[in-house]
């Protein structure tokens, strides 16, 4: 039942009761008990940034033998080498992971002198972040954010989480979100290795502007005379993002003009015509521009005619 030295003795005895009735033979008998290989932790996680060192450490320095054996150590470090030592130092060329068998024997050639333990070594790279690039937006657009492009050592062995600057997140490397309310929030991706806790966590950040539309109105004018100076006033015309806006008038006679949030004109004809306003914070976003109509009526002066001079 366990391995030692033990004094076997043969007493044969045949019943005369003389001195010389019996003898005793004794030998010993060597029972082995095989090594305990201790390869050291279960799991070894390594991970490198760049193209940096991939050599990994073994120890295998708490095998014991209950017999006090002297003990060999072979290593098979999964890659197709082998070596030597109670401790050995293994250059790894590749990323992966790899099965590590620790075969260790004792003295004897017995067959229960060796034993096996087991080492998974995982060597990673640490992922990197790709948030993709700052956006425009309109508030409750439905707005993709994509982070496909982020490096990952191995697709399915990685989470991704977005958070959206506005106290909401989702999971995933490609979601979407609505922002209801206009302004500049900071989302960023955070990815994180679920086979290699040695390897950090990465974040990258993208900024999105969630656009307001630039409300505008015209002062109203209701009407005027032909040849007269007409002054339309769009001052009222408020950026939230505090955009500097571009004005682009048409007087409804046909005349169009980029100028600034106030404007005059003259009408050659009389009648009623329609004056808008649009205006532009130069965003190029579906929410960038603005519009704002009024009418005014141009009055044609009457010609007085008193007939010819009479005597």
């Amino acid at each position: 039942g366990k391995g030692g030295v033990y004094k076997v003795s043969l007493t044969v005895d045949d019943e005369s009761k003389t001195t010389c009735s019996s003898q005793i033979v004794e030998k010993n008998i060597f029972i082995n008990e095989p090594p305990l290989a201790e390869a050291g932790p279960p799991e070894v996680l390594k991970c490198i940034n760049t193209d940096e060192d991939m050599t990994v450490n073994f120890d295998a320095s708490q095998s014991t033998d209950i017999n006090n054996d002297s003990l060999t150590y072979t290593w098979d470090f999964g890659d197709g080498e082998q070596g030597n030592g109670a401790q050995v130092t293994h250059p790894y060329s590749k990323l992966g992971n790899y099965d590590v068998k620790l075969f260790v024997k004792d003295e004897h050639n017995l067959g229960c002198g060796s034993s096996l333990d087991f080492v998974t070594v995982r060597i990673n790279k640490a992922p990197k972040a790709d948030a993709g690039e700052d956006i425009v937006v309109c508030p409750n657009e439905e707005v993709s954010f994509d982070g496909s492009n982020s490096f990952t050592n191995k697709k399915g062995t990685t989470t991704a989480t977005w958070f959206f600057g506005d106290g909401s997140s989702a999971e995933g490397f490609k979601v979407s979100h609505q922002y209801a309310q206009a302004g500049k929030y900071q989302a960023h991706i955070d990815i994180e290795d679920n086979l290699n806790k040695m390897c950090p966590s990465s974040r990258d950040t993208k900024e999105v502007v969630v656009n307001s539309v630039p409300p505008v109105t015209i002062k109203s004018v209701s009407s005027a005379c032909t040849g007269n100076e007409v002054e339309f006033d769009a001052s009222s015309a408020n950026d939230a993002d505090g955009d500097e806006l571009e004005y682009y008038w048409s007087f409804g006679d046909g005349t169009i003009l980029r100028r600034g949030s106030r404007v005059t004109h003259s009408y050659k004809q009389g009648g009623e015509y329609r004056v808008s306003v649009i205006v532009d914070d130069k965003k190029g976003t579906s929410c960038s521009t603005a519009t704002a109509n009024t009418t005014i009526d141009i009055n044609t002066a009457p010609v007085a005619d008193l007939g010819s001079n009479r005597v």
